[in-house]
């Protein structure tokens, strides 16, 4: 929720400031490079040192960081603040408790309630911060952010318990006659997760010798299906991560909307993410095996982009947005769910990490490319780009 409050007005605080979309995609892209590179350590220090510490130290780093946004007189300042991100991994640090404390079968269902609470906080987050934005000031939201992180802190070292690392497990078991292992692939679908044998537990090592291990991230990289889960995350994550950033800079400057219509924006996108993750999820990976949830997420996504790319007003917008949303929302928590379990569990907060990772390295693309291409050719380049990627992403489980 915190994050929202000063996301929902970080655009109207850039413009304000005097930055050009150019400018304001350089501070993005900084900031996501600093996620991408802290996510990595975050998730390595998570199964060395226990996520539940390492959750407080997301917090504390947002506080920091939405403190420094609340003093913000001009861009330098902005850009100091990006320094605190390396370690503001809350979601990240959230998935690693509950990834330490479920099994297989479980995990997926109880990600997606937990992302239910979160976008419960983006529907009153967009809210709250275009209130404050509007009727007192940009700064004063940043400094209601700051607040809340350092609230969570207090809630989280008075009510969280220690967590416990699992003993170091087969990533998936060859016997897939096993039901407690949770989701499980099918014989034909080996050709795309890769061969799931035991031959994987020579890649468990002790977690005390891996941090220092320059090797470590491409063992963990190289575990049958890992690398075809990541760039399926990439492919599907650019073009949504494009309109997810540039979407509030066209309503503001080719529809002229205000801090408060954009928030109704983004309550719009945090209530479809709240009923898919929450419900959907769990009644979808009951039913239907993940193969088939990645086949048809990226089917949908290669019409809805090709209908968004001929979109020319808000309204059009919002109706070719909900497929995607809905299908970012189900591969989001699929992805990392069906991760956790080609690793070890000594390595689940790697691997969670580089997940993260990616979604840093795609926000730290999208901004750039976003800023080219509204500026070059308008905003209908969005869709295409989708419409491209996700045809690549659905190709790569078919064949």
């Amino acid at each position: 929720m915190w994050s929202v409050v000063s996301t929902v007005f970080f655009q109207y605080l850039t413009q304000k400031l005097g930055a050009d979309p150019v400018t304001f995609g350089y501070l993005l892209s900084t900031f996501g490079i600093i996620q991408t590179l802290g996510g990595l350590v975050f998730g390595r220090f998570g199964d060395l040192f226990g996520s539940d510490r390492v959750l407080v130290v997301a917090f504390i780093a947002a506080a920091m960081y939405y403190g420094l946004l609340s003093i913000a007189i001009n861009i330098p300042i902005l850009f100091l603040s990006c320094l605190p991100s390396v370690f503001m991994h809350a979601m990240q640090g959230g998935s690693m408790v509950i990834t330490d404390l479920t099994n297989h079968k479980e995990r997926a269902s109880i990600l997606g309630k937990v992302s239910l609470f979160y976008a419960c906080g983006s529907v009153l987050g967009p809210g709250l911060g275009g209130y404050i934005s509007t009727h007192y000031s940009n700064h004063l939201a940043a400094a209601v952010a700051c607040l809340g992180s350092l609230l969570s802190v207090f809630l989280l070292v008075c009510f969280l318990p220690k967590v416990q690392k699992k003993e170091p497990h087969s990533p998936v078991p060859e016997d897939n006659s096993d039901q407690t292992a949770g989701p499980q692939f099918k014989k034909e679908e080996c050709n795309i997760l890769g061969k799931m044998t035991s031959t994987s537990n020579k890649y468990t090592e002790d977690a005390s010798k891996a941090l220092s291990s320059p090797n470590k991230m491409l063992q963990v990289i190289n575990y049958p299906g890992v690398k075809h889960l990541l760039m399926t995350k990439v492919l599907t994550g650019l073009p949504s991560s494009i309109y997810s950033v540039m979407l509030p800079i066209v309503t503001m400057n080719t529809f002229k909307y205000t801090a408060q219509q954009n928030s109704y924006w983004q309550t719009y996108v945090a209530v479809l993410m709240m009923i898919t993750q929450g419900f959907g999820v769990g009644f979808l990976t009951k039913r239907v095996s993940d193969q088939s949830l990645f086949k048809w997420v990226t089917f949908v996504f290669i019409w809805s982009y090709l209908f968004m790319s001929l979109s020319h007003t808000v309204a059009e917008m919002l109706v070719a947005m909900a497929p995607i949303i809905i299908g970012m929302a189900l591969l989001s928590v699929i992805i990392n769910s069906s991760l956790t379990q080609l690793v070890p569990s000594s390595d689940t907060g790697l691997v969670l990490a580089m997940a993260m990772a990616c979604d840093a390295l795609v926000g730290t693309v999208a901004p750039i490319l976003g800023g080219f291409l509204l500026k070059s050719y308008g905003h209908q380049t969005f869709g295409c780009i989708g419409f491209v990627t996700s045809t690549i992403a659905f190709a790569t489980f078919c064949f």
